[in-house]
C-alpha cells in the first residue's frame, strides 16, 4: 500500500523498508510480497528494477512450480527482452519439476512462441522505421518455433493421467 500511495516517488527507500520489516531472523518475504512490489514498480518505475524485485522469489530457493510460474508471467507480462529469455528458463525448470502436467509444456511453448513473434515484430518495426532489410537472427527464431512445435506436440499425443 505504501508503494502505492507514494506513487513511485521514493520507492527504493519504501521497498527496502517494508522488506526489512517483513524479513526476520529466521524467515524470508513471502514470493507474494516480491510480486506484489514487482508489480507496482514495473507501474511506477523501471522494467529493470522490476525484473530484480521478481527474480528474489528465484533466489529463495523454493521449487513450488505455482510460484515458479507467477514469475515467469510477470517476466513475460514486462515485454522486455532480458525477462522473456529468463522466463524461457523458469519455465524449463518448472518443466523439469512438473513433467507430469501439461500445463508445464503449454507454458514453455508459449513463452517460446511469444519471444518468436516479438522478435518478429521488432525486426519488421525496425525495417518500416530505418528502411533497411528485414533481418532477423533466424537460427534463434527456428530454435524456438521447433522448440515450441515439440513442445505442443508432446502435450496433444502424451496420455496424461
Amino acid at each position: 500500500v505504501a508503494l502505492q500511495q507514494d506513487s513511485g516517488r521514493n520507492w527504493k527507500q519504501e521497498y527496502i523498508t517494508l522488506r526489512n520489516k517483513i524479513n526476520g531472523p529466521t524467515s524470508m518475504a513471502p514470493p507474494s510480497f516480491f510480486l506484489a512490489c514487482a508489480r507496482l514498480v514495473l507501474k511506477h518505475a523501471t522494467t529493470v528494477d522490476a525484473v530484480r524485485i521478481a527474480t528474489n522469489c528465484l533466489e529463495l530457493n523454493i521449487d513450488d512450480v505455482q510460484m515458479l510460474r507467477c514469475v515467469g508471467y510477470f517476466l513475460l507480462s514486462t515485454g522486455e527482452n532480458s525477462a522473456v529469455d529468463l522466463a524461457v528458463q523458469v519455465f524449463d525448470k518448472v518443466q523439469d519439476l512438473q513433467p507430469c502436467e501439461p500445463q508445464s509444456y503449454l507454458d514453455g511453448a508459449l513463452v517460446r512462441f511469444w519471444k518468436a513473434h516479438k522478435s518478429i515484430l521488432k525486426r519488421q518495426n525496425d525495417e518500416e522505421n530505418n528502411g533497411s532489410d528485414f533481418i532477423c537472427n533466424f537460427e534463434e527464431l527456428r530454435s524456438d518455433i521447433t522448440k515450441c512445435q515439440r513442445l505442443l506436440s508432446h502435450v496433444l499425443t502424451h496420455k496424461w493421467a
